[in-house]
């Protein structure tokens, strides 16, 4: 599995860019397939979900459910749930300050969501702060702390 900085940056390529939604459908859907233009939007995360090909399912929200961007989903609210590799998973539960210095400390993947629709970051230069969260995690050299086993694993199998 690639590396969610990679996903970001593959998925970017394929789409325009959506701000407050993980994909967003752009309007007269006929006309767009019929001249095949893009069907919609995605923000840095529909990006990396597209491009890696996660699978989702729609459940309806037996409990609250928080989410990374928006006020969460509420007992009996249909909610997508996306499958995010182990790897990917790692890294967006990882916590963070956000890059310009505004928010507190988050989870990488609200961060994620709040530079792409709050600062307007593009795809891109999101790929490019994931990407420097993904080689933090790496160890530097033999002598360095070893990574938690669990989180290495995850980290080898998106090819870090």
């Amino acid at each position: 599995m690639m590396p969610l900085s990679q996903a970001i940056r593959l998925g970017s390529m394929m789409r325009p860019q959506a701000f407050g939604y993980l994909q967003q459908p752009l309007p007269f859907q006929w006309l767009r397939k019929l001249l095949g233009l893009p069907l919609g939007r995605t923000c840095a995360l529909g990006a990396a979900y597209e491009a890696g090909g996660c699978r989702s399912t729609i459940i309806v929200a037996t409990e609250y459910i928080p989410t990374f961007r928006g006020p969460g989903v509420a007992v009996g609210e249909a909610s997508r749930q996306i499958e995010f590799p182990d790897c990917w998973v790692t890294i967006l539960h990882l916590t963070s300050d956000c890059p310009t210095g505004c928010e507190g400390v988050q989870m990488v993947e609200r961060i994620i969501a709040h530079l792409n629709d709050d600062h307007r970051w593009t795809r891109e230069q999101i790929a490019d702060w994931v990407e420097s969260i993904e080689r933090s995690q790496e160890p530097q050299d033999p002598n360095a702390d070893v990574v938690p086993e669990a989180q290495q694993e995850a980290l080898v199998a998106c090819g870090h």
